[in-house]
């Protein structure tokens, strides 16, 4: 199991519904937001507050009101860490989400996290290359349900597989490397 005592969190200025996308995650439902933005603002500094009392490193950045980037809570959509110091910035299907990729976060994280590797895959924005999906990842005899944005970590020698009802865009990252010759993966040293 991955763990991890440091987060990221971006501290939202206008979370809210999001129609670009909305279009494919059926977790936006466009309803009445009046008091949402505040709402999600209160819950934010609570959950850090909480973070904080328990001994967990908390990296705040602040949102900006532009360019409105009403998910930018969510950074974990768009870029990683990983042990040996690799930042990874994946590719958004939605442009204003793609805007969330702001100079400030990056180099809030560049202060207090040294970043030996940048692997920047948003040049895959130009060829419609996203990653999304939904279907199941079977793990050591144990199915799950796979939606976008999630992470599985599989111990070595573990037999794992998956099922898709779509088709589905999926960026495996194996380390220590295991097929350097397969182009659709990346590799983590």
């Amino acid at each position: 199991m991955q763990t991890t005592s440091h987060l990221l969190m971006i501290r939202p200025v206008s979370f809210g519904y999001n129609p670009q996308t909305a279009v494919n995650n059926s977790f936006q439902v466009k309803g009445d937001q009046s008091g949402v933005p505040e709402k999600a603002l209160q819950e934010f500094d609570e959950l850090v507050g909480t973070l904080r009392a328990h001994e967990i490193d908390v990296t705040v950045v602040d949102d900006s009101p532009e360019p409105h980037t009403p998910d930018a809570i969510f950074p974990n959509n768009w870029i990683s860490f990983h042990e040996n110091g690799t930042l990874c910035l994946y590719p958004m299907y939605a442009e204003n989400r793609r805007q969330e990729r702001k100079t400030s976060v990056l180099e809030s994280i560049a202060k207090k996290f040294p970043v030996q590797r940048k692997i920047d895959l948003t040049h895959y924005e130009n060829r419609n290359h996203f990653l999304e999906g939904t279907g199941s990842m079977t793990v050591d005899g144990v199915t799950h349900p796979v939606k976008k944005g999630d992470v599985w970590v599989i111990p070595a020698n573990t037999p794992h597989g998956g099922q898709f009802e779509d088709a589905p865009q999926v960026l495996f990252i194996s380390s220590p490397i295991d097929d350097p010759d397969d182009q659709d993966r990346v590799w983590i040293d």
